[in-house]
Formats: structure tokens, C-alpha cells, sequence
């Protein structure tokens, strides 16, 4: 109804200018390709919430309540980079009544000082910390200036959805996974000209076995 509203509004002001006639039928056709892009990812985002709330519906019948333990969730991070040293990994396990994640990540540092860090959490009891993320990487949402550049993407998994960052003052490249409704991998690193690096490393971890569980 707001839309039709819209459009019913346009056409008014078109017929009533007498002039401009190509501009006004420009503003009513963008109205509603922006209702339409609106509508498309709100259905989507709904979508992907009913989703991951089925898969862990799923996980907990067959007795998968617990997020894994960081000691089990660092062996997802990467050995080495090349060209840069790991340092050793660090992480956290968090359970209480209703809640559980954990978190593994690893810094690995070049000749120079720049650094890449990686993150991979398992949100498997506490997903209502992942949903936003969860929607957002499903939206099909793009946005660039002359600052930064953010655009969502489909890894190609089943369940899955990811988005990359790039700011491009400071020449930060990030890209995040969001896997099987229930792990995030965020891998950053600076002085990168664009996402390629990091989504390489990206792609060279196990990702297909941690969307499938």
C-alpha cells in the first residue's frame, strides 16, 4: 500500500509539472526498484533467522548443545601464512545456563610489523550473538565511497554467507564467514590492495567441514 502510495504520488507530479517528464519517470522508477531491494532482503534476512533456528533445533535433539571446546576450535586456524610467522594461539571457552561459545584466534606477523589476524568462534548455544551477523552475510547488502568498500557474498556452502571490508585510507582488508548457522571466521590484514589476500587464506581453511556440522 506504501508503495502503491508512492508511485500514485510521483505520477500526480509528473502530470502537474508539465516538464521534466524524463526526471519524474526516473524518481518513480527508482522508488520502486528501492522497495523492491528492500522487500527482497528483508524476506531473505527472515528466511535465514528461521533457518539457523531449525539447524539448532536440529543439534540439540541429537545432543549437540555445546559450543567446542578453543583447544578443538584452534586446530581450524591456519599452521603458517608465507611469509609470516604465527604466534601461538590463544582462545576461550564460555558455558553457563543457556549460552555457549568459544573463540580461537591466531596472529601472524611479517618482516615488516604487518600483521593478519584470524578468529574463528563457534556460537553453537548462544546464536542469538550470531544472527545479525548470520542475516547480514545473506543480504545480498553492497556499499562503497572513496573510504571503504563492504560487500556481502555467497561462499558457496550450504548454510553459509560471508562479507568483505576494505578500507581503503588504510588499506585494511577483512573478510568473514558465517558457517553452517553456527561458526564465524573473520580473517583481517593490513596493507593489502584489496580482499584477495585475505579471502586466499580464507579459502585455504577447512570451512566445508565446519559448515557441515
Amino acid at each position: 500500500m506504501k508503495l502503491a502510495s508512492s508511485l500514485a504520488a510521483l505520477s500526480l507530479c509528473m502530470m502537474m509539472s508539465g516538464c521534466g517528464a524524463d526526471e519524474k519517470i526516473g524518481e518513480m522508477k527508482q522508488v520502486y526498484d528501492n522497495a523492491q531491494s528492500l522487500a527482497e532482503a528483508g524476506e531473505k534476512m527472515g528466511d535465514a533467522q528461521k533457518r539457523m533456528e531449525a539447524r539448532v533445533e536440529e543439534r540439540r535433539k541429537r545432543g549437540d548443545t555445546l559450543a567446542m571446546a578453543y583447544q578443538d576450535l584452534q586446530k581450524y586456524l591456519p599452521a603458517d601464512i608465507a611469509g609470516y610467522t604465527a604466534q601461538e594461539p590463544e582462545g576461550q571457552s564460555t558455558n553457563a545456563p543457556g549460552m555457549s561459545f568459544s573463540t580461537a584466534n591466531r596472529k601472524y606477523t611479517n618482516a615488516e610489523g604487518e600483521a593478519v589476524d584470524i578468529t574463528v568462534v563457534d556460537y553453537n548455544a548462544a546464536v542469538g550473538m550470531l544472527g545479525a551477523y548470520a542475516v547480514y552475510a545473506q543480504a545480498g547488502f553492497s556499499s562503497e565511497n572513496n573510504h571503504q568498500m563492504v560487500r556481502s557474498f555467497d561462499p558457496g556452502f550450504e548454510y553459509s554467507g560471508g562479507w568483505e571490508e576494505y578500507d581503503k585510507d588504510n588499506k585494511t582488508a577483512k573478510v568473514h564467514y558465517v558457517l553452517g548457522d553456527r561458526f564465524l571466521i573473520t580473517v583481517e590484514a593490513a596493507n593489502k590492495p584489496d580482499t584477495k589476500f585475505v579471502k586466499d587464506i580464507a579459502s585455504s581453511m577447512p570451512m566445508k567441514e565446519l559448515a557441515a556440522k
